[in-house]
């Protein structure tokens, strides 16, 4: 059985892509192992083990494969960018070199062309990059869901009650870290996840 007692103080949650959500999950975890009573008869012993979530989603097989998917998705919208910006420099530079020649309201709106196009695909490329976060989001909250699967199981199986992210921990003894256990077990369940981009 893990060591009993805790001592918390809550700091700033570590980096890990995404992800805000981490701390949210990890002071979700409260688990439902059986206990022992405490002195009064309403509480049960705390049996407190902590994780250290951050480590475990940057040792996790299937965020690895989150980030890869996210990388490729985002080098090609960078090359698509350069192609669009590549071609919106050319239509101004013609559109320079023809100016003496064209009447002023065919200049005006060929210019107004220019500058439609140019925000058409600045509105285009915001809508990309919200899509892709929501992607990565979604992608990042499947791999929490197994990581408190895992945690409960190990719950379960210690007869812990509580576990707590290391973030919020001064201190605690080694055998009260659960990480190790939760890394292995999360990535003999799920090695990849499927980012899909929201229409």
């Amino acid at each position: 059985m893990r060591a009993t007692g805790t001592s918390s103080l809550r700091r700033s949650i570590g980096r890990v892509p995404a992800l805000a959500a981490l701390a949210a999950l990890a002071l979700g975890w409260h688990l439902q192992a059986a206990a022992a009573e405490g002195p009064l008869g309403k509480f049960p012993v705390p049996s407190v083990a902590v994780v250290d979530e951050g480590a475990v989603m940057n040792a996790s097989i299937a965020v690895k494969s989150i980030k890869t998917q996210i990388d490729k998705i985002r080098t090609t919208y960078q090359k698509e960018l350069a192609a669009q910006d590549a071609d919106l420099r050319k239509m101004e530079l013609a559109l320079q070199s023809q100016g003496g020649a064209l009447a002023p309201d065919v200049l005006a709106q060929r210019q107004k062309a220019i500058g439609d196009k140019a925000q058409a695909e600045r509105e285009a490329l915001q809508d990309r990059q919200r899509r892709l976060t929501a992607a990565f989001e979604r992608a990042m909250l499947q791999v929490q869901g197994v990581a408190k699967q895992v945690v409960d199981e190990i719950a379960v199986e210690e007869h812990i009650n509580l576990v707590l992210p290391t973030a919020t921990v001064i201190d605690s003894l080694p055998a009260m870290n659960i990480t190790d256990q939760v890394i292995k077990r999360l990535n003999a369940r799920l090695t990849s996840v499927a980012v899909r981009i929201p229409n």
